[in-house]
């Protein structure tokens, strides 16, 4: 055999990014691109700017660091066009790479960007640059997913025995000399291999590229003949996660030389998984099969007790996973038991998780994978099974569930599955040979006009100089690029989501929401997160009623988790709908206020705008845990606030009042926040009250409110509260002082007082708020201006917590202390004040009532369980 290669991902450095070598092996025509003058280059690259819309424009100049103007596209491009040769040279690289392409592109990056401060939505091209910067690994990744979904599928197999994911990716990475090696003895020393490419996703698949040398001959060439070593690509993945291995190759030897490569070096049996689907079953009988241990024929199947069986959720709040087990007995009486009390059920066959039983005095667990376009797989480690004992379990399986094992398993009898149909559908860049149940999805979508099936033809230049190619319109007689005569045309299959229509799809249903509930649709905001390019377009609701707030986020591709935090640091209810995202990858965008649902489980549903109810009520049930996670997140932000002027710009006065909120609404529940609701209108940023028992000849209730507004200062001087800003406050004041339902709630009939809350303040402003204010207000009213530097509030929020369960026990004297200071004649709340308070309320004999002393129960009980002996 011949001189092993490494693999590209390891011949190849950070350094390499210009590398011809390098190119040459992503299909890139370098060699040609290294031959433009800079004229060339220069005409190219202004082309290529010319055939971009104006967005993607935005997107060169915010990854060129180009500050952001109003110019028009053409005087951006005039600016674009002084960037360096190399700049020039290295967009024409990546836009060749970019040929056929670009869904490719566009996934991955959706995969990977949300690590990254700037996500640029635009452009491939710019993402692929940025992808370059970040690693050349990237390139290679992609490269190599390309070419394993631009293939059909495989033979798949499925493991008797999971492979760990480092293990599965040191083949490639470590053992590549070794698994070659074993391939060509495979072949009797006739074929030579190379590991040529591989890459991992989400930490789980691993993809390889191998070539095959077919051929070694001179080739013809206008500058020197060159030698020839011609390929063959022979692919696989491993899922060490779904115990998954999928090989594409035409030729059978080599699946069963790299199906036997896996089983001799990784102690595991592979079982292939039979190619057609499997559809006859009926859902009702499966359910029953499942919930209450009822097999299909209602006859019970001897020697095969199922005594632990795992679902991946529950109708339980948070939807846990739920386990059953019994070490010797049947546990389906414990599931019906369960199910008949609604603390389980089934919503497809991809709940269940595993199965563990006995049979022949064989003890396996059954494992269920769940394949991308929501096909299901049962399978089970047989190794050390005789043929007939494994033909016997496969009877004994579909004869108790009703459902085989060791074949794909079509999801579509339910609605669920269904669903990931639908995702699934919406991923595809072209249309590839669907099964009937998929093409009657497909139908639909095209139907509702909510997936587009398209050809597109381009017309080219067939000048190997010239890259001219633009979307055919008619025949031309010569090139407009470079005059050649010749010119060829060529056609592309293409699918895409139609996102305008999925939008007004949702929308509708919204609006049925609607009609049918005290929610009303107020608006369609598009918010940005750290920059103008991280735009998310809301539908805001309101409730009329209960004036609660809920937002929904349509997106596709993934979102950083920093922008999650700022979802939930708003403390909103948000529904994420993601297009084209299988359920099994929304798991950990569910936590706090944010509830992620696919498109395609709201579009199968019967009733599809019951979906937003549910999903709001989901929400409400784990309001409280939310809000305390939400508020130690903004409590750790408040407190390492750094000095006013290095604090980050992309930490914005929004950011502050939602980090202030949240830590108010922690200690006073009932706040309320106004300044992101109410955008545009003369408001403050919200207001919260307090109640309390005043103990006396007759006991009290006395009820007070406050309004707050929030003052992030970047520079060394200090907020200025100045002259309009002292308007404002009062005009705040005097309009609250004119609400009902303030004046009747307020022991005062007014509001108590308006707090200013800044991380900075300008201490000259505190008399003359003060000042204006006693001016200003009408006989009677004694609303007070305090101000609230942040660090205190961290301190109060602080000391609050460390002493919630004793403070819980005095709550009328905590009350009663913080309203004295929130109407404090110095005006400023300090730390001094924060101490007396807490000092006051811990002191036992101002308490409200006492707990049992636990240890002393505790120590009780084992002396009386002693002294019975």
């Amino acid at each position: 055999m011949s001189t092993v290669l490494s693999p590209i991902n390891k011949l190849f450095k950070e350094n390499d990014k210009e590398n011809t070598k390098f190119w040459r092996y992503m299909g890139v025509a370098i060699d040609r691109i290294n031959e433009y003058s800079e004229i060339s280059c220069d005409i190219k690259y202004k082309s290529t700017l010319k055939s971009l819309s104006i967005d993607e424009i935005e997107d060169f100049e915010g990854i060129l660091g180009i500050e952001e103007n109003d110019l028009s596209k053409d005087d951006k491009i005039k600016g674009l066009c002084e960037e360096s040769y190399e700049t020039k040279k290295q967009i024409l690289i990546l836009k060749d790479f970019l040929s056929r392409k670009k869904k490719s592109v566009v996934s991955y990056y959706n995969s990977v960007s949300e690590k990254y401060d700037v996500i640029y939505l635009n452009s491939p091209i710019i993402q692929l640059k940025q992808l370059l910067e970040d690693s050349i690994l990237h390139i290679i990744s992609l490269y190599t997913l390309h070419n394993w979904l631009n293939k059909g599928t495989g033979n798949i197999f499925s493991l008797s025995k999971s492979i760990g994911y480092t293990k599965a990716l040191d083949l490639p990475s470590k053992e590549s000399k070794h698994f070659v090696d074993e391939l060509h003895k495979k072949s009797k020393q006739s074929n030579n291999y190379r590991v040529f490419a591989y890459t991992s996703k989400e930490n789980s698949k691993v993809f390889v590229i191998l070539y095959r040398q077919v051929n070694d001959s001179s080739i013809p060439d206008f500058d020197e003949p060159f030698r020839n070593k011609e390929v063959v690509p022979i692919m696989f993945k491993i899922n060490t996660e779904e115990g998954i291995l999928e090989v594409k190759s035409k030729f059978i030897s080599e699946i069963n030389w790299i199906k036997e490569y896996i089983e001799e070096n990784f102690n595991t049996t592979l079982t292939e998984i039979k190619p057609d689907l499997f559809k006859e079953y009926d859902s009702d009988v499966v359910r029953s099969a499942f919930l209450e241990g009822v097999s299909p024929s209602g006859n019970e199947i001897d020697d095969f007790t199922i005594n632990k069986i795992s679902f991946r959720s529950s109708p339980l709040i948070n939807s846990p996973r739920v386990s059953f087990a019994l070490e010797n007995g049947d546990v389906f009486p414990s599931v019906k038991d369960a199910w008949s009390k609604d603390c389980l059920d089934l919503e497809s066959i991809k709940d269940i998780e595993s199965i563990s039983f006995k049979s022949h005095s064989v003890r396996r667990t059954i494992k269920s994978t769940i394949f991308d376009d929501g096909n299901i797989l049962f399978s089970v480690d047989d190794s050390g099974m005789d043929i007939e004992t494994k033909r016997q379990l496969e009877d004994k399986f579909i004869q108790k569930f009703g459902i085989p094992l060791n074949k794909l398993i079509t999801n579509t009898k339910f609605m669920v599955g269904k669903a990931d149909v639908t995702d699934y559908l919406l991923t595809l860049s072209s249309k590839k040979e669907l099964t009937e149940i998929e093409a009657d999805i497909f139908d639909k979508l095209k139907k509702d006009n909510i997936i587009q099936e398209s050809v597109e033809e381009n017309i080219y230049c067939k000048n190997a100089e010239c890259e001219y190619t633009e979307t055919y319109q008619g025949d031309i007689a010569q090139c407009p690029s470079c005059g050649y005569s010749l010119l060829g045309r060529e056609k592309y299959e293409l699918l895409a989501p139609l996102n305008l229509n999925i939008r007004s799809y949702i929308k509708r249903l919204i609006s049925t929401f609607c009609d049918l509930s005290n929610w009303e649709l107020r608006g369609e905001p598009e918010k940005s997160f750290y920059s103008k390019n991280n735009k998310y377009k809301f539908f805001n609701l309101v409730n009329n009623s209960s004036g609660e707030s809920f937002q929904i986020l349509i997106h596709q591709g993934s979102i950083q988790n920093k922008i999650l935090e700022k979802i939930n640091r708003s403390l909103t209810p948000t529904v994420i709908i993601f297009v084209g995202v299988s359920e099994k990858h929304l798991s950990k965008y569910n936590n706090h206020c944010i509830f992620p649902v696919n498109f395609g489980r709201i579009y199968n549903m019967s009733n599809p705008a019951d979906i937003f109810k549910q999903i709001y009520e989901s929400i409400e049930h784990r309001s409280k845990s939310y809000l305390s996670s939400v508020a130690n997140k903004s409590f750790e932000i408040l407190k390492n606030l750094p000095v006013p002027q290095e604090i980050d710009k992309n930490y914005s006065p929004t950011d502050f009042e939602d980090d202030v909120f949240n830590v108010l609404k922690d200690i006073f529940p009932n706040a309320d926040k106004w300044g992101s609701s109410m955008t545009g209108k003369e408001v403050p940023e919200g207001i919260f009250t307090i109640n309390y028992n005043v103990h006396g000849p007759a006991e009290n209730r006395e009820k007070y409110v406050y309004s707050y507004d929030c003052k992030l200062n970047k520079n060394h001087k200090g907020y200025d509260l100045a002259k309009d800003e002292q308007r404002k406050a009062f005009d705040y004041v005097e309009m609250l002082n004119q609400v009902s339902h303030i004046t009747r709630y307020s022991t005062k009939k007014q509001l108590s007082s308006h707090i200013f809350i800044s991380n900075n303040f300008n201490e000259n402003n505190f008399h003359t708020m003060s000042e204006y204010f006693y001016k200003k207000l009408p006989i009677g009213y004694d609303t007070r201006p305090i101000f609230l530097p942040v660090d205190v509030l961290v301190y109060f929020h602080s000391e609050y917590r460390k002493n919630y369960f004793r403070l819980r026990n005095s709550r009328n004297t905590f009350m009663q202390l913080v309203h004295k200071a929130l109407i404090t004649d110095k005006m400023v709340i300090d730390k001094y004040t924060v101490d007396d308070i807490i000092s006051e309320s811990l002191d036992e004999d101002l308490a409200d009532f006492k707990d049992i002393n636990i240890i002393k129960v505790k120590k009780g009980v084992l002396d009386k369980i002693k002294k019975r002996g």
